[in-house]
């Protein structure tokens, strides 16, 4: 299957890290952090874009973006049983580490998460169908 990214959804502009911006369809935006390395964590998964990992010791994200091609690299989350949501999106570029770090899941919850893309000025996010064998599942 060949994957090519797509706007699908108007956003507002960035926001600082940690802080949230919610899309046109709901969907929660985070800014990562720059970090020299990573990404880490036991649950990883990743697409021709986007390495995404998820730490459940410490509620954190990681995304490393793996293409130039003008979107930032993003992993889509959902904590089952919540209704929480969101993307957590690093807008370095090629080849950057980036870390959300969210601490809100609640111990025994179940979170899932796969790649996402936002373009480069963080009007557009692309989420991808989570069935399509990207998703990841762990238990906090």
């Amino acid at each position: 299957m060949r994957l090519s990214r797509t706007a699908t959804t108007a956003v507002g502009s960035t926001a600082t890290p940690a802080a949230a911006l919610e899309s046109a369809n709901g969907v929660r935006l985070y800014r990562a952090v720059q970090i020299p390395y990573g990404p880490f964590g036991e649950n990883c998964t990743a697409d021709t874009f986007t390495l995404t990992c998820y730490a459940s010791y410490n509620d954190r994200f990681y995304v490393k973006d793996k293409k130039a091609d003008g979107w930032s690299a993003a992993s889509y989350f959902e904590v089952r049983g919540t209704g929480r949501s969101g993307a957590c999106y690093n807008p370095y570029g090629e080849g950057s580490h980036s870390m959300c770090d969210l601490d809100f899941v609640a111990e025994s919850a179940t979170v899932c998460f796969w790649p996402a893309s936002i373009d480069r000025d963080g009007r557009n996010v692309l989420v991808y169908n989570s069935s399509d064998g990207m998703r990841s599942c762990t238990e906090v």
